[in-house]
């Protein structure tokens, strides 16, 4: 359900948790459009959530999209030809938490 403005959320999300990193996830279609100089959202969402700083792909706020990307470039490793599918996952996984930088953050999602 979109919410039209989740400002105390925020500020008790904020006050809670004065540490963690703030980041906006825009939709990127409107700014797109080069007719305007600014576009102007008042609805949003805000939630903690981990994040995964993927360089290649940029940032990601589930695992699953992660470890379906990384399925798809290791699927003809041959390091993992011989594996089932559980062990497989696991080690995607395994490489998931050991090489891909992540943390938890304040997320506000823009829409």
């Amino acid at each position: 359900m979109r919410e039209k403005n989740n400002k105390e959320k925020l500020i008790k999300l904020i006050q809670e948790n004065p540490k963690l990193p703030i980041m906006f996830f825009a939709d990127t279609e409107d700014s797109r459009i080069l007719d305007f100089s600014t576009t102007v959202y008042e609805e949003f969402n805000c939630e903690i959530t981990e994040v995964y700083d993927c360089e290649e792909k940029g940032y990601f706020t589930d695992v699953d999209d992660i470890v379906e990307d990384l399925t798809d470039i290791f699927c003809d490793d041959k390091r993992f030809k011989d594996l089932s599918d559980d062990e497989f996952y696991k080690k995607i996984k395994k490489y998931i938490n050991e090489n891909i930088r992540h943390f938890k953050a304040i997320i506000i999602n823009i829409y």
